[in-house]
């Protein structure tokens, strides 16, 4: 994420205090796996937070997203950064893995142009 801003750390506690000084993270577990919702709750956050009223209600696990990410998550499936795991579901509290981060970020990219 520091590179999407230019940022080029030269080591990971530069990142993770990149991270924290840009109130992204309170990187508290730099070592912790990252879940869905957090990693959008990053992007969100570096996209400004951004308000939307986008509803979650199709997911019927919509109800087990932490209330920091709610909003997040909303903004990421309304500007397809993020798809469900299903039709119904988004799985907010999984891991996220490498394959879906690689794609949740080419998008964030192409639909900020960075």
């Amino acid at each position: 994420m520091a590179r999407l801003e230019g940022v080029q750390p030269q080591s990971m506690a530069e990142a993770q205090t990149w991270a924290v000084s840009a109130g992204l993270s309170d990187g508290s577990a730099p070592e912790a796996e990252v879940t869905r919702q957090q990693l959008v709750t990053y992007l969100w956050r570096l996209a400004g937070s951004p308000d939307t009223s986008f509803a979650l209600d199709p997911y019927t696990d919509a109800a087990r997203i932490a209330p920091y990410a709610a909003e997040a998550m909303a903004w990421a499936v309304e500007q397809g950064l993020m798809n469900g795991t299903s039709a119904q579901t988004l799985s907010p509290g999984n891991v996220v893995t490498r394959a879906q981060t690689a794609v949740i970020l080419a998008r964030y990219s192409e639909r900020t142009g960075i």
